[in-house]
């Protein structure tokens, strides 16, 4: 597919199929995600790909209890050591190259960036995940069962603007 077909295609899905993802789909998917820049080129992340079906519906319960969540085959936790700089910023690129990545491929995201306060610490725990590392993204992973409709985006005119703000 095109990039900028890619980019216009990509949807947050809240509905998914049962069918499961080959690793050789969920490999090249990571391999975008390897290759995101960072500062420093320090790549201070870590991805938990979850499926157990248990722990799917935990996770999804604390995201606000999204258990669309839990639908979908998988979901990716995405980690970023909290000592790195532009904390939050690195991640959030390697997310979004997933992401654009998963579309490519035919699949479903949803980027979910929310969850109650008193889950931060426990999904660390429940993924074995050492308390340097902070949870920024949550996304779950899977081929769509909806075809979202097109959103409307601004135009061009009304974001950008060259050497200073002219509206």
């Amino acid at each position: 597919m095109e990039f900028l077909e890619v980019i216009k295609k990509r949807r947050s899905i809240r509905h998914f199929k049962s069918r499961p993802l080959s690793k050789s789909t969920l490999k090249r998917i990571f391999e975008a995600v390897r290759l995101a820049p960072s500062a420093s080129n320090l790549q201070p992340w870590l991805f938990i790909v979850i499926t157990d079906s248990e722990l799917k519906k935990k996770i999804a319960k604390a995201c606000y209890d999204q258990m669309f969540m839990a639908e979908a085959p998988i979901i990716i936790a995405a980690f970023e050591d909290k000592q790195a700089p532009w904390y939050k910023v690195n991640v959030s690129i390697a997310m979004s190259q997933l992401i654009l990545a998963a579309t490519n491929e035919g699949l479903g995201t949803c980027w979910i960036g929310a969850w109650y306060d008193e889950y931060d610490i426990k999904i660390n725990e429940w993924l074995s995940v050492p308390s340097k590392y902070g949870l920024v993204a949550l996304t779950p992973l899977g081929y769509p069962d909806e075809t979202p409709k097109p959103i409307h985006r601004k135009k061009l005119e009304e974001i950008l603007y060259f050497n200073k703000y002219q509206p």
